[in-house]
């Protein structure tokens, strides 16, 4: 990549590793027990090497949650590349309650950033929101609910029990949309996206359902199967086109493994 015209993005090693590898894009901080920590990520102590995007320009984005081992809970940090100074990594307040990485996605604006997580609670259909604007500084909570599925897009269909698990909004990842409203997807890429405008002062939620995989509901004589994790099956991404002729679209990438048995010779 060309240091003079750098891209907005850039992917960095996914793997975690102890003691120091310093060059020009390292930056330093502190956990809240007081350890040093490297970055870009992934860095140490005791990483959870997820692989995560680090922007390369101005604009800021998650790194990595690190745990010590007399941590319970991990600390999230922000690492930002400079053009014109030093790279920075600034450790965020503790979020409360913790959530999962999975839970959570980052809305680049310019200069400034928001950190969101939607959590699910015991209530079918009601979330809890919690916000964290760079600008603030603190994260906020806001209780968030969407209708039922069949008032919120979803089809009727009869779901058999073996796929009780499309019965229930489960993130499998988060998109950053932006916009307006600062809009972001979390989305269940077994049964749909929650969007929500993160800039709203009453943020609330808008239900738009995905094709249901209905190989998977409808075999075994209709019993269908046990639905995992849907990440080796489906996988979204947000595409921008930018340019007055052209519109912005979610698309759905759906894979179906057919196998066929052969006997021994």
């Amino acid at each position: 990549m060309s240091t003079s015209h750098p891209g907005d993005w850039v992917l960095l090693n996914i793997h975690a590793y102890l003691g120091k590898r310093r060059n020009a894009t390292t930056a330093s901080a502190t956990t809240r027990d007081h350890q040093t920590i490297e970055g870009p990520p992934p860095f140490s102590p005791a990483s959870s090497a997820r692989r995560k995007i680090s922007s390369f320009s101005v604009s800021p984005s998650i790194v990595n949650p690190t745990t010590s081992p007399r941590q319970k809970t991990p600390d999230y940090f922000i690492y930002r590349a400079h053009t014109k100074r030093e790279p920075s990594l600034q450790r965020l307040s503790r979020p409360h309650p913790f959530f999962h990485d999975d839970d959570v996605g980052l809305l680049s604006r310019g200069h400034h950033y928001t950190i969101a997580a939607l959590i699910a609670t015991p209530t079918l259909n009601v979330f809890h929101l919690h916000r964290f604007h760079s600008e603030i500084g603190t994260w906020t909570y806001t209780k968030v609910s969407v209708g039922e599925p069949q008032q919120s897009g979803f089809p009727s269909l009869l779901i058999p029990n073996n796929c009780s698990r499309l019965l229930h909004h489960d993130t499998s990842t988060v998109m950053a949309i932006g916009g307006e409203g600062g809009t972001m997807g979390w989305v269940d890429l077994w049964r749909g996206i929650l969007f929500c405008d993160l800039l709203r002062d009453e943020p609330t939620l808008r239900a738009v359902p995905l094709p249901l995989p209905l190989d998977l509901v409808s075999c075994n004589n209709g019993l269908g199967v046990q639905l995992g994790c849907p990440n080796s099956r489906r996988a979204i991404a947000f595409i921008k086109k930018g340019g007055s002729n052209t519109e912005d679209c979610l698309k759905l990438v759906h894979l179906e493994a057919n196998a066929t048995r052969h006997s021994p010779p």
